[in-house]
């Protein structure tokens, strides 16, 4: 079954040409509150999709003293400049549904085609989730499939595609499992070791634990970047980050006892140890990152699988988040001011007045901090 009946004409669709200065496309995104649109050359053919992204990066760039030295080469910069001609791929008009639904699984919608790369129009993921879901269930005995046994295993693998695709998953769903039993299992360790610094300093050094799975979409796109194929092996060799807990305590010296006391028990295997406290990022950022593998025992053999843990203040994570707000949110940032600076300032005048609540710490309830002194 091929893919015609759902294209939506492309003159029932936005796009933008490939000459379209940059000032003009950045003003449609903004007032149409698009996040991506195809690109087309003046001959009809296709050039890429450029998305919100492709604007908010350029943009960024070009900081208002650059813009004035620049002003020329700022108002000669087209969408063809910058969008990834190799992101969003197109499809041909006669490419099997089956395709489609892959393509679809990256992107909300799939450019269409003809034999000459003319562009057609384009195939929404909700219509194929729709027209496939009007098949689902039927399988084999339904009029678009025969009844041999190749076109019965068809059906049925296009019946799990669509029970995936509807849930936002890859087909990794239940190796992706894995991962969360670790993630649990980490913070349960972590909630076992403030349970005894509770019964040790007789308060309470755990503020809050977040947890999280990496989304499909969100490791395809990590793997696309680094330019490998999304296999379970792939994934599992080259991504430590799909399970992650952020481990939030009272105060500093919290922090160094929470990552001590898990990097000690020996079933658990450090991978990676970055601390950004004592080495703060160049625009501020603090925390302290272990990657650890955890056994975990899935379908009856015992895998070792990584989990992110990060450790933070309340204040580390107060900054972290608002510095995500702040410069990766485009509406509040429309004017390209470069904050970074400010930023820095910020992270540093927190990380005093911390040290000064820490000191305060130890001086009225006689906190040992001995343990931490080492990762100074």
């Amino acid at each position: 079954m091929n893919a015609f009946k759902l294209i939506i004409d492309k003159s029932k669709v936005k796009f933008l040409y490939d000459n379209t200065k940059f000032e003009k496309g950045l003003e449609e995104f903004q007032n149409g509150g698009f996040s991506a649109v195809p690109v087309i050359r003046k001959d009809g053919t296709y050039l890429g999709t450029v998305c919100d992204k492709d604007f908010l990066k350029t943009y960024s760039k070009m900081n208002e003293a650059d813009r004035k030295r620049k002003r020329t080469e700022f108002r000669n910069l087209t969408v063809g400049d910058i969008i990834r001609p190799d992101w969003n791929p197109a499809i041909n008009v006669s490419k099997d549904i089956n395709d489609v639904l892959l393509l679809s699984m990256q992107q909300n919608f799939v450019p269409v085609v003809d034999d000459m790369n003319v562009f057609i129009g384009i195939i929404t993921r909700r219509d194929i989730i729709k027209l496939l879901s009007e098949k689902n269930g039927v399988l084999a005995s339904d009029s678009v499939w025969n009844n041999t046994t190749e076109d019965k295993d068809a059906a049925r693998k296009m019946e799990i595609a669509i029970n995936q695709l509807q849930k936002n998953v890859e087909p990794y769903e239940i190796f992706s499992k894995m991962y969360e039993a670790a993630m649990k299992e980490i913070c349960i360790r972590i909630e076992t070791i403030n349970e005894m610094l509770k019964i040790k300093y007789n308060r309470e050094p755990l503020n809050q634990i977040v947890h999280r799975i990496k989304s499909a979409q969100s490791v395809l796109g990590k793997m696309s970047k680094k330019k490998l194929s999304a296999t379970v092996d792939n994934i599992q060799e080259n991504l430590y980050d799909i399970a992650g807990v952020r481990v939030i305590c009272s105060y500093l010296s919290d922090v160094y006892e929470f990552a001590r006391y898990l990097q000690e028990q020996s079933d658990l295997r450090l991978i990676k140890r970055k601390d950004y406290i004592a080495n703060p990022k160049s625009n501020g950022y603090r925390s302290l990152h272990l990657i650890v593998e955890v056994p975990i025992n899935y379908i009856g053999a015992m895998k070792m699988i990584p989990v992110e843990v990060q450790f933070r203040t309340e204040p580390m994570d107060y900054w972290a988040s608002l510095e995500h707000d702040l410069k990766y949110k485009p509406t509040h940032n429309s004017k390209g001011i470069d904050i970074s600076a400010q930023l820095l300032e910020c992270s540093k005048e927190l990380a005093d007045t911390e040290s000064k609540m820490q000191d305060l710490a130890e001086l009225i309830m006689g906190m040992d901090t001995n343990d931490t002194d080492v990762f100074y």
